[in-house]
Formats: C-alpha cells, structure tokens, sequence
C-alpha cells in the first residue's frame, strides 16, 4: 500500500516535506518511520507499507486483517503563532490518528499546534472486507489552517480563518469514534489497540477466534474504561512459560480441571480499567464426548499478589450446533483459566492404632478421605509400611465431603515400622517380640523327684523289716520267750 500525500515543496535534503511556510511533514525517527519517505521523483511524502519498501520487513499489509502503526510521519508547525493540522482521504478503510490515539481526520478532528511543536501521525488499515489491496488509497490530504497578518487565515490545503483575538473560541469537536486495531504476529497471540475509547463506554474487540486450548477459542472483549483515554494490551494464550505456571493449581485450589487459558501482557493500569467482559466458547461435541454440562464450564482469574484462583460468574450465552458461548466480566486484567468441575481429592488425616503390638497383633490405620472439587470423584487410598505399598482401596468421594477408610495389619517380626495412608504419615507401630517359657529354678538343700524316691524306698523296706519282726516275735510261744 503506498499513500502519497498532497505534497509541495520539498527541502534539499530529501527528508522533508513542506505543506505550507510553516507546516513541515517528515518522516517519523521512530521504528515505523521506515514506513515513510519523500520520493525524489514527485517530491512527495510516500508511506510504503508494501514488499517493495526495501527499508522494512515483512510483505506489506496482510489481507483480511485489521492492521494498525503508529508514529510512521510526523507534522511540524514551525510559525510563529498556531495552526490547526488535519488530514482528508479518499477511503474509510484507512484511519489516521494522533500519538495519544486520537483521530485527526476532517476539520472537526483537528489538532492545533504552537511554535515548534509535533504531531505524530499513525493509522489502522482495514482489509477484512477488501477484494484487493493494491492501492487501498490514492492519496491523502494535510490540510493546515494558520492565521495571516490579517487574522482572516489561509495556508496550504485547509484554508480558512482562524479566530480574531478577543473572539470566544470555537466550541471542543465532538469526541471521536473509538478505533480498534488487532494484529496477528503469532497464532496463539492478539495485540490490541483500542483508540479514544470514551470513558463509561464499552468496545467490542473481535479476537477472531484466538484458540485458548484444544477445544476452547477467546471470541472478543469488551473494553470499559474509567474515563477517555487508549486501552493497548496483548493476549498471549501460548500456555508457554513461567506466567502459565499457575495452572497447575487450579484442581487443588478450585476443583477444576483447565481446558483453556490466556495471559493479558502490558495492560492498562488497575484503576484505568471499569470493566472487562470475556466472550468466549467451547467445542460441544467436546463438551458431549466428556459428559461435561455447559454449567459445568467456569472462567478462573489468578490474582498474582495472594497466588490464589478466583471463580468468576460465568453464564451460558448461547448453544449451537458447534459450540456453546459463555461470557464472564471481570474489572481488572490478569492470567485467566477457562476450567471444568472435577474432584479434588486428598488424604486430610491418618491415625494408628495401637502403636505398640506383639508379632501377629493387628493394628488399624484410619484415614480421612476429603473431596474439595465441584464433582464427585473416586480415590485409590493406598496402606504403606516403611513407604512401601502393601494394600489399597478404591473409595467414593462426593463433592464438597469426606469419608474414612481404614486397614488392618500385622506383623511376623519384631521392630519399628512407619505407616501412612498415600502420602499423610499415620504414626509409628512398635512390634515385640513374644517372652521366653521360664526355667525351674533348683534349691540349694532340696528334694527333687530322685532324692523323693530313694526315701520312699527305704521307708518300704523299713516298714517291710519291721513287718517280719512282728511277724516272728507273734509266732513265738510265750514259753519260749521265757
């Protein structure tokens, strides 16, 4: 796209070009003054957005695309009073505005300037609805209105009188429709550029369906401001990098699994900003295939300061055959999630019981089994010893409710064993080992069962001896005896 202005004379060294005695348009030293230049041909100032302009990269304005550059030339009043500056041309697709964002074309948009002072001059080319975009325009216009001797005005261009001193000025022009510029520099980023937003009122960015996750697309957002001023952000949704490291967080912290997420990189100030309202969609089919309901679908803003997710109020705006369309307003601009309900299952609290046990003794170990997240889960509860797993359960948590679970263990030998239910230490059990049978203890000076029987034997033989000599002494006549 080349864009050669209305120019007259032309300075000797060819990087000027002067509209009237007093308004001189050169190119700007900025990065995008590559963009501009006086042709040594026409004596014109040329803005060369296209693959021939050997001083920039890239192949020009892409197609189908709403493109925009600041500070490409700039406009400088060099008299010694003010002038009014603004510029005119041939197309709608084309605006031209101020470095503060502002428009300057047509008289009602005209910036004054005082001696010596500049204005820096970009625009927005739109080609979304163009067949062709070689020459997107012919020509423009640098109208200068400056005062002459007789305060009646003149000068190149514009013409016209300028107020004679004593006279009211003229009343302020009407605030300028808001201009919104988008580019593409990578697929899975938008940067925005919202010009003379009016305070109090929303515009719409159409993000063209900037793919936040597999099925998950970021449609637009609808900038509120506090008062008048730009709104210049990027969106970022690559997932890539430390500023995505939060997402990890989500299920622990929101029971909720993320599908999708976007970072806001350079936004306006916090108190700049009244409002941003988020439109966005998910896949239906997705949504089906994963027995997910639309209500189930929530956006997530992760405030940096505290490390924590916040759930923001998310509606269903609209179901169709290929998607379902959500929208959610926020105040301020962050790291988002686009989350699904899921559970958020954890081991709260282990206990054992007892901690001290003879070998084969069972002991129990009692777990609390919480679900956190917004759907109901199952958990694989795991009984470890030592760290190592020796049994499981599979249980069922509600959403937002605990349940116990508990095992039974022993041991076959003595000694110290740490238990735990997954992660959550339980306590420590004590096995000891069963007591030795005790020996009989011999006394000194004692009967044992030998020394019993030998006494018992000749007690016998005693009472046997003693049995035959009764035996004899009555079988003798007491005649004999005498």
């Amino acid at each position: 796209m080349a864009i050669p202005t209305a120019a007259v004379t032309v300075f000797d060294t060819n990087s000027q070009d002067r509209i009237t005695d007093d308004i001189v348009a050169e190119p700007s030293d900025g990065p995008n003054g590559a963009y501009a230049f006086v042709d040594n041909d026409t004596d014109e100032l040329v803005v060369d957005l296209t693959a021939s302009n050997d001083e920039v990269e890239g192949d020009g304005v892409s197609p189908d695309a709403l493109t925009g550059v600041s500070d490409v030339f700039t406009l400088t009043y060099e008299g010694d009073e003010y002038a009014e500056v603004w510029l005119e041309d041939d197309t709608d697709d084309v605006t031209f505005y101020d470095g503060a964002g502002n428009s300057i074309e047509g008289q009602a948009n005209n910036v004054t300037l005082h001696q010596n002072q500049t204005v820096h001059v970009g625009f927005s080319v739109d080609t979304r609805d163009l067949e062709t975009i070689d020459p997107i325009i012919d020509s423009i216009e640098i109208n200068a209105r400056v005062p002459d001797d007789d305060g009646d005005g003149g000068g190149g261009g514009g013409g016209g009188g300028a107020p004679s001193p004593g006279q009211p000025a003229p009343p302020d022009p009407a605030p300028p429709d808001p201009t919104v510029i988008v580019q593409t520099p990578a697929d899975d980023v938008r940067n925005v550029q919202v010009l003379n937003a009016q305070g109090g009122t929303a515009v719409t960015v159409d993000l063209e369906e900037l793919r936040i996750g597999p099925h998950v697309t970021l449609d637009r957002t609808d900038v509120t401001m506090v008062d008048d001023r730009n709104a210049i952000y990027s969106i970022d949704a690559s997932q890539k990098g430390p500023k995505f490291e939060p997402l990890d967080t989500l299920p622990a912290q929101a029971g909720a699994e993320p599908i999708g997420s976007y970072k806001i990189e350079d936004p306006p100030a916090a108190d700049a900003v009244k409002s941003v309202e988020y439109g966005f969609s998910v896949d239906r089919n997705y949504l089906e295939n994963e027995e997910i309901e639309p209500d189930e679908v929530t956006l997530y803003r992760y405030d940096d300061d505290k490390g924590t997710w916040t759930t923001l109020e998310t509606k269903v705006l609209e179901t169709s055959d290929d998607r379902v369309a959500y929208t959610a307003t926020i105040d301020r601009f962050s790291l988002y999630a686009v989350g699904v309900d899921t559970a958020a299952i954890t081991v709260t609290d282990a206990t054992v019981e007892p901690d001290t046990v003879s070998i084969d003794e069972n002991v129990t170990v009692t777990g609390m089994i919480a679900n956190d997240g917004q759907d109901e889960g199952e958990y694989d509860a795991v009984l470890t010893v030592d760290g190592e797993v020796v049994d499981r359960q599979t249980v069922t948590v509600p959403a937002g409710k605990s349940v116990e679970v508990s095992f039974e263990r022993s041991f076959d030998e003595a000694g110290e064993y740490d238990l735990g239910i997954g992660t959550v230490p339980a306590g420590t059990v004590t096995v000891e080992a069963a007591e030795e049978p005790k020996e009989p203890i011999e006394e000194p000076g004692g009967f044992g069962v030998t020394e019993t029987g030998l006494v018992l034997v000749l007690l016998a033989l005693a009472l046997t001896a003693l049995w035959f000599v009764r035996r004899r002494l009555d079988d003798e006549s007491p005649f004999d005896r005498r």
